[in-house]
């Protein structure tokens, strides 16, 4: 595994310092390669242009609510998401953002590593590709997609802060990914169905502001396959 980013967000300094030493001791125990941001305003990590792989999210802030922060986050992220807090009675609204973990203070260790071996689990276990960059190839995780656009020798991959391209042809791709995930509303775009914002007859929203055509042929079964997966996360939340 590459360089670990985790970010952090709690505004307590003593409980915060307390979580980063014991992040740091365990991946040091692992011998991987860790880079750790702190945000003591939670708003903050919004703004970032780091890809985080794992972050921690205090649910009580001064002056903001973790939940709600976390909740936006999410939808243009896909970082794994634990959940931080004194209460119990939060769990039911971790769930329903899809909190990874849910740990409460004062955190146990073991509680701590089992949540951290299970995240390094599910970040190797996703499906990575390889993408060529001004600055030579880059692996990208399928979860950071947004949509998969077919070319001539190449498909371009479209995620939140880029756009990539990568050897291959269209329906390889699909191939490769994951069916549960995407969808093709058109021979020429496999879309991720997590970063759909609305569909109508002609066009997919995308929560990036692009519109994907719908095909007369691909409409029946896109509409089944999306109403399916929105159904799936309806019942998960």
């Amino acid at each position: 595994m590459e360089i670990m980013n985790i970010a952090i967000c709690e505004d307590n300094k003593l409980e915060c310092d307390v979580l980063k030493n014991k992040i740091i001791q365990y991946f040091k125990d692992k011998d991987i390669e860790l880079k750790i941001d702190v945000f003591d305003i939670a708003t903050r990590i919004l703004n970032q242009s780091v890809k985080y792989d794992i972050v921690f999210m205090d649910i009580e802030f001064k002056n903001e609510n973790g939940l709600e922060v976390l909740d936006v986050y999410r939808k243009n992220h896909s970082s794994l998401n634990i959940l931080v807090t004194s209460h119990k009675e939060y769990m039911p609204d971790g769930y329903r953002i899809k909190a990874f973990r849910y740990l409460c203070k004062p955190i146990n260790d073991l509680k701590l590593t089992e949540a951290l071996d299970s995240a390094i689990k599910e970040l190797n276990d996703k499906k990575k590709f390889i993408v060529e960059t001004k600055d030579g190839l880059k692996v990208i995780s399928e979860n950071e997609i947004i949509y998969i656009e077919a070319g001539d020798k190449y498909v371009g991959i479209r995620t939140s802060n880029d756009f990539f391209r990568m050897k291959g042809t269209i329906s390889c791709i699909k191939e490769e990914i994951n069916p549960l995930m995407f969808v093709m509303p058109h021979r020429t775009y496999i879309v991720n169905m997590n970063f759909i914002q609305r569909i109508d007859d002609r066009y997919v929203y995308l929560c990036n502001g692009e519109l994907v055509k719908i095909s007369k042929l691909r409409k029946k079964e896109f509409k089944e396959k999306f109403f399916s997966f929105i159904r799936g996360k309806a019942i998960n939340e």
